[in-house]
């Protein structure tokens, strides 16, 4: 079977009752394996939050061309210190 026809085949059989997707997923995981696993791949995907979002601003910061002689360590003593001051 085409993928393609798998595409349209699941648009014309979704089942709109199922509101939970992950349910939805594992009960027509049989008739679309790949979707499926496709879906599972795309829907664990966690979502940011705006600390780890945060965190990746101070650490692009503190990482520029004037700091390119900093030990790892110190970069980690540097983050985890502005960690402590934001809580």
């Amino acid at each position: 079977v085409c993928s393609s026809d798998l595409v349209d085949s699941y648009w014309n059989s979704t089942d709109s009752s199922d509101d939970d997707i992950s349910s939805f997923w594992k009960k027509k995981e049989s008739l679309y394996p790949n979707l499926a696993l496709v879906a599972k791949s795309v829907l664990s995907i966690p979502a940011t939050s705006t600390s780890s979002e945060r965190s990746f601003s101070i650490a692009g910061r503190t990482i520029d061309d004037r700091r390119t002689q900093l030990h790892p360590d110190c970069i980690d003593g540097l983050l985890f210190l502005h960690g402590l001051n934001q809580e």
